[in-house]
């Protein structure tokens, strides 16, 4: 092998596939980034894979010679990244003939020997030792060049309104993914983490659904081999999941001394979207699928760094999902297990509501969760329909109390005292895209639902209340 390309060029690609790689890898090989150097199309192919996540990027460099070997993804990366932006790298493998014109004998040898691999730059020259490209496990691909093109902007603003309400707890499984439901009508994403809930529907004319496209190991330009096979996730079922906060104190504002009290909600009962009614499956026209947050952070991070309108392709089977845009792909592994029936669980009525300026409420709640973040993360909001006033309090025993008030720019209703852990209300407020919010309310213990006031009706974000008690 035997190329130059440029270090921004190599830099950049190589952070961003370096995200697929193993941080605990169980073979050698997985520490590594797999690197190809194609003459024919004269680009170069980086690949981080742990098997569950795969993420390849491609650039265009000067190939003199076709060849492959895999390196150490955190050393390697380390060089390139110190080198200077602007000086041109030459990249060469000694032995970078292909394994398949040597003898089987020697062939496995190589295998497993330490390749050499030099990198020269205008400063000086580094060589690193890898491994073989025939050790790489292969990346699960599309057989038909035909997949479902989806508008990369839905796919920003699906991911960015999503994310950010899955679950961290891996026992549960399921709810560390964002459930992903494509039809021949558009979009729909969904996320919970059992506290909350974020839904945005999103209207696109997807009429390549519906196509049978099958997933088959590709890998690229480098030599054929064994395909290593991906361990599958162990399903993990969705248990109750009590919406429970630490004590705090129950009133509004410095003079309440009611001491000790206990914050639960509904009264320790679960938080209604993790029962046991699970998400049904889609009709013929679509498909519903659950994938990791990690996986999709990664590519939300692709399409945020790199604006651009033009389509990501989807394809979908069975366990796995590959996203192809331009010149990079991410592929993952799908989440097992059904998800929660989150439909069921949004409110057709309400008797109550408030509209607020969604800028001013944002800053009001920062400033009183200084104390909040002390003991609980919980506020307090007293509605006040006739005065139009919306009072946000947080009161912490043995460290102080604040409280803040605004104008309510419509109201309907009787006032009511409802709490909030503030965190969750403000990741809600921040991917709202409208001035103003609208709080649909029935009781201070059932969920209470936000959504933009006016314009962008298919974002719906669901937040369960905490019950404060003496």
């Amino acid at each position: 092998m035997k190329l130059t390309c440029s270090q921004a060029a190599l830099n950049s690609n190589l952070q961003f596939v370096g995200r697929a790689v193993a941080a605990r890898p169980t073979h050698p090989v997985l520490a590594n980034v797999l690197l190809t150097a194609d003459v024919g199309t004269g680009k170069v192919s980086l690949t981080g894979f742990d098997l569950s996540l795969g993420i390849q990027s491609s650039f265009a460099a000067t190939v003199e010679q076709s060849g492959a070997i895999t390196l150490p993804a955190r050393l390697f990366g380390d060089i390139v990244s110190r080198l200077s932006a602007d000086s041109p790298l030459s990249l060469q493998s000694p032995g970078g003939e292909s394994p398949k014109d040597e003898e089987e004998d020697s062939e496995d040898e190589e295998k497993d020997s330490p390749l050499s691999f030099q990198l020269t730059a205008r400063t000086g020259t580094y060589t690193v030792m890898g491994l073989s490209a025939e050790d790489f496990p292969d990346l699960p691909m599309a057989k038909s060049p035909v997949g479902i093109p989806l508008s990369a902007q839905a796919l920003r603003d699906g991911l960015g309104r999503t994310l950010f309400a899955t679950s961290s707890d891996e026992a549960k499984q399921v709810l560390t993914g964002v459930h992903l439901t494509v039809s021949s009508h558009g979009l729909e994403f969904a996320a919970t983490d059992g506290h909350r809930l974020a839904v945005l529907k999103q209207s696109q004319d997807n009429s390549a659904v519906g196509n049978d496209d099958q997933l088959t190991p590709h890998h690229s330009d480098t030599p054929s081999s064994d395909v290593v096979s991906i361990a599958p996730y162990v399903e993990a079922a969705v248990t109750p999941e009590p919406v429970t906060q630490n004590p705090s104190q129950e009133g509004s504002g410095c003079n309440d001394k009611n001491p000790d009290p206990v914050v639960e909600a509904q009264d320790g009962t679960p938080a209604p979207w993790a029962d046991n009614n699970l998400e049904e499956g889609v009709d013929d026209e679509g498909f519903a699928v659950t994938v990791p947050a990690r996986s999709l952070r990664e590519l939300e991070r692709l399409l945020v760094n790199h604006q651009s309108d033009e389509a990501v392709d989807l394809y979908y089977d069975q366990g796995q999902i590959v996203f192809l845009w331009a010149d990079q792909v991410v592929t993952s592994l799908t989440l097992n297990g059904d998800y929660p029936k989150y439909h069921q669980l949004i409110p057709d009525t309400f008797s109550r509501w408030i509209t607020v300026n969604r800028v001013l409420l944002i800053t009001a709640l920062e400033r009183v969760a200084v104390l909040a973040d002390k003991q609980n993360n919980v506020v307090k909001l007293s509605i006040a329909v006739a005065s139009r006033q919306l009072r946000i309090a947080a009161d912490v025993q043995d460290v102080g109390c604040g409280n803040e008030s605004l104008p309510l720019l419509d109201a309907g209703g009787d006032d009511l005292d409802v709490a909030f852990n503030v965190q969750y209300l403000l990741d809600g407020l921040k991917v709202l895209p409208t001035a103003e919010v609208k709080f649909q309310i029935n009781q201070s213990t059932n969920p209470v639902v936000l959504r933009p006031a006016e314009g962008d009706s298919d974002f719906t974000y669901l937040v369960m209340p905490v019950q404060i008690r003496s």
